[in-house]
């Protein structure tokens, strides 16, 4: 099967995605069937959209990318590698994935509870400085010329919700988990 999307969100749900963690389906990038794709550490979420028609999820582990400067990636999950392409479509990169067996959590009820943003806002909220980085090669990475995100808060308890937009309508979520002291 070969997967593609856009460079913009392929990096962003892969700065979000979990690194040696002890839930191993959480170590890679996840290809749902509803055209999202989505990376998690387990506190911090992002998730973008591929065109893709898959009709189960699939859970990619991918390796470091040689480079950084390509258009879209192609995952062929039969020769487990990803080929970078270029804006005119010529391979610039190729790096290693593997599948992943087993089962991502469901994202969808935290992505609707915090779309109801009806609550008053709490006066302190407590975020992980090492996310708001991360959050910030996010928006580098979807749009390096104008790097600004649209952050929404619902409660105190809530994921603080961070949008990413670039000119060309891509867009990738980004969902923070508040810290509690």
């Amino acid at each position: 099967m070969k997967l593609k999307v856009n460079r913009g969100t392929l990096l962003a749900v892969m700065e979000c995605m979990a690194v040696r963690d002890v839930r191993y389906y959480i170590n890679g990038i996840c290809f749902l069937p509803d055209g999202k794709v989505v990376g998690t550490n387990g506190h911090m979420l992002a998730y973008g959209y591929h065109d893709n028609e898959i009709t189960d999820q699939v859970i990619l582990s991918v390796g470091k990318l040689p480079t950084k400067t390509f258009e879209y990636a192609v995952f062929d999950t039969e020769e487990e590698i990803v080929k970078l392409h270029s804006e005119s479509g010529f391979v610039v990169g190729v790096g290693l994935c593997s599948v992943i067996d087993g089962r991502y959590p469901n994202i969808n009820p935290l992505i609707e509870s915090t779309a109801k943003a009806d609550e008053k806002l709490p006066p302190v909220l407590l975020i992980n400085s090492g996310y708001l980085s991360k959050l910030e090669k996010v928006a580098k990475f979807v749009n390096p010329r104008m790097p600004a995100y649209e952050i929404r808060v619902k409660s105190a308890t809530d994921a603080v919700v961070c949008e990413v937009k670039n000119p060309h309508d891509e867009r990738v979520t980004v969902m923070i988990m508040p810290m509690r002291l």
